[in-house]
């Protein structure tokens, strides 16, 4: 079975030279049994485990498992469909690679298991002094150009339902609006779409925030966001430019043949494909 893996790089540093440092917490989960290392998180509704831990000292590797225990799937038998005949979890991964040197954070990118702003609610649950940034590895001066000129058109388009919390304060009342058109009309798709029409100027300085805002939500996984695109203004004379701004995130997509029903095998592909690409970084 075909499936195209994405992987995404974040670099990843602590608040304060007190806090734990991240490759210390993942070798502090590492050290415990298996069963020890599960954590519910976001209000007990999502469990998480480490599992496949390697520390090779200047890198980390492993996948985290988010257990399934709601929605399972039936199976169909010879002569009609029944209930899975175990009770245990259904276990989905990701998998990751840490360079403990630099901080650089590669992870298998797959939101509907486990985004990387989970991976972090995990990682806090064994110690609460545990605070980092995650930033992402952007493709070179990315953002220069979108923050250097004025902006007169942008487009977001959400799927599903954004949660307005965590949004800066100018900015809460455009997501729960958002929520809130897709609720009411049943939509599966908003798109918001600013733009100062024919009219001569720019956008105000705060639809640089907004379109941060959808970015982080997008990287983090956080929402469904499908496109964020912006028009700048480029001066008189000269042609607007258009800007992809998802584009801008060093993602790297690639075809991998996974064997059925071998879970091993289905994770050291990916662990390999990981400690090839990180080392290109």
């Amino acid at each position: 079975m075909e499936k195209t893996v994405t992987l995404r790089f974040y670099w990843i540093e602590r608040s304060a030279a007190d806090r734990p440092a991240f490759g210390d917490l993942l070798r502090l989960i590492g050290a415990l049994p298996v069963a020890e290392r599960e954590r519910r998180i976001t209000g007990e509704e999502i469990l998480v485990r480490l599992e496949d831990f390697v520390d090779d000292g200047d890198e980390i590797a492993g996948q985290f498992i988010r257990g399934q225990s709601g929605n399972r799937p039936g199976r169909m038998l010879r002569d009609r469909t029944d209930a899975l005949p175990f009770g245990e979890p259904l276990a989905h991964g990701v998998a990751f690679r840490y360079r403990v040197q630099d901080g650089l954070f590669a992870v298998q990118f797959d939101p509907r298991v486990l985004s990387p702003s989970r991976i972090m609610s995990y990682i806090y649950e064994f110690d609460e002094r545990a605070e980092f940034s995650m930033e992402p590895h952007m493709r070179e001066d990315a953002w220069d150009r979108f923050d250097e000129l004025p902006v007169r058109k942008l487009e977001v388009a959400i799927a599903g339902h954004p949660n307005p919390a965590g949004a800066d304060n100018a900015d809460a009342a455009v997501w729960d609006n958002v929520a809130e058109i897709g609720e009411r009309y049943g939509a599966n798709l908003v798109r918001i779409q600013v733009s100062m029409g024919q009219r001569k100027g720019a956008l105000e300085e705060g639809i640089k925030a907004f379109a941060r805002e959808a970015f982080r939500r997008y990287e983090n996984g956080e929402d469904d966001i499908r496109a964020i695109k912006g028009v700048l203004e480029t001066g008189p004379g000269q042609k607007n430019d258009e800007v992809d701004l998802m584009g801008t995130l060093f993602d790297v997509e690639e075809q991998l043949h996974f064997p059925e029903d071998n879970w091993a095998r289905f994770y050291t592909l990916r662990r390999d494909l990981l400690r090839d690409r990180i080392r290109r970084v």
